[in-house]
């Protein structure tokens, strides 16, 4: 069951990628707790936000629109949108997190060890935030 989940994640996570959409997207996956010690598993609906954007100089804010009262967790990624370099790392940071947005900083670290703020639309920043559970 954990595998089925894990694929339908993914699955749902990159279609806008692999589609080449750049909207939100929102929808609702099940989840799976144990009880400790008692082998029993608790199902119960998860939403979910899935998002693709270009970088913006000064930061990348994804807008959740009221779906949690709690902050969620968040994955993600940096996609060049250029050729790679051979000598640059880019490194994604969130800079604040709330239950209405993520707003996320991407850094070029060169092998110098220079550490500057990525160019607008030099990277394509991917955000999956799946409702926090405690």
């Amino acid at each position: 069951m954990k595998r089925i989940l894990i694929i339908l994640v993914l699955l749902l996570s990159y279609k806008n990628c692999l589609l080449g959409l750049e909207f939100g997207t929102t929808g609702t996956l099940t989840g799976e707790i144990a009880s400790l010690g008692s082998g029993i598993y608790s199902k119960f609906p998860l939403t979910f936000y899935e998002d693709r954007q270009d970088y913006v100089n000064g930061g990348l804010t994804f807008t959740y629109n009221s779906l949690w009262s709690t902050i969620p967790r968040v994955w993600l990624t940096v996609e060049l949108v250029n050729a790679p370099s051979p000598t640059d790392t880019y490194s994604v940071v969130v800079s604040s997190n709330s239950s209405s947005s993520t707003t996320v900083l991407v850094y070029r670290i060169s092998n110098g060890g220079t550490v500057t703020e990525a160019s607008s639309g030099e990277v394509k920043v991917t955000i999956l935030a799946i409702e926090n559970i405690y």
